[in-house]
């Protein structure tokens, strides 16, 4: 275990009430980490402190004077170890995983789908089915395209999980089949955390 735990990047923390008890819930956006884990609040107030430059006796220290109670080393190191199992951390079980996904990535031929099985069916014939209903009940959205005499310059969707904006979706590209099509797409999609330039591009196939 590392003595100087540092909590990646990608997390969130939000407000959470279970069974009547009130806790943070920290879940990653990234992805990584299948699962949620619910922490005391007492104990979430630590996670600002693993910057990597704490040790678990500075964590002890600086929880002491945070609420005036002793935190037991065992326990702290319990606590550490969790978050690492749980890949919040920044340690060499997150970063070997990263490293797999990263090549796994490299390695595929194509980009492959990020949410199927969760925010839509992963069966073709399903999802298909899926999508069909969205389209269903907007069959007044192909009126909107005209005002440019059937030539498409441009198409707003919103990013949303699709069981959220299905029908919004729907309408949005409803409008494709009766505009003139255009001879090249530029798709633009909105990025959820931080990267080192304005755009993330990649030449695979979608």
């Amino acid at each position: 275990m590392d003595d100087f735990p540092k909590l990646r990047q990608g997390l969130e923390a939000l407000p959470f009430e279970h069974e009547g008890q009130r806790l943070i819930l920290l879940r990653d956006r990234l992805g990584f980490a299948q699962d949620s884990l619910l922490i005391p609040p007492h104990l979430a107030a630590l996670l600002a402190q693993m910057d990597g430059e704490n040790s678990l006796r500075d964590l002890q220290s600086n929880y002491m004077r945070m609420t005036g109670k002793l935190l037991y080393l065992e326990d702290l190191q319990n606590y550490v170890q969790k978050l690492d199992e749980g890949l919040f951390l920044e340690s060499d079980r997150f970063l070997a995983l990263v490293a797999r996904e990263r090549q796994e990535f490299f390695d595929e031929p194509v980009r492959r789908m990020q949410f199927a099985g969760t925010s839509y069916p992963a069966d073709p014939p399903r999802l298909r089915t899926h999508l069909d209903g969205f389209v269903a009940g907007t069959a007044d959205a192909a009126s909107a395209v005209g005002a440019k005499g059937n030539r498409l310059v441009g198409l707003m969707a919103p990013h949303i999980d699709l069981n959220a904006g299905g029908i919004c979706f729907a309408r949005a590209y409803r409008v494709v089949p009766a505009a003139e099509p255009p001879s090249t797409w530029v798709i633009l999609g909105t990025g959820h955390d931080f990267i080192e330039n304005y755009f993330a591009l990649t030449l695979k196939d979608f």
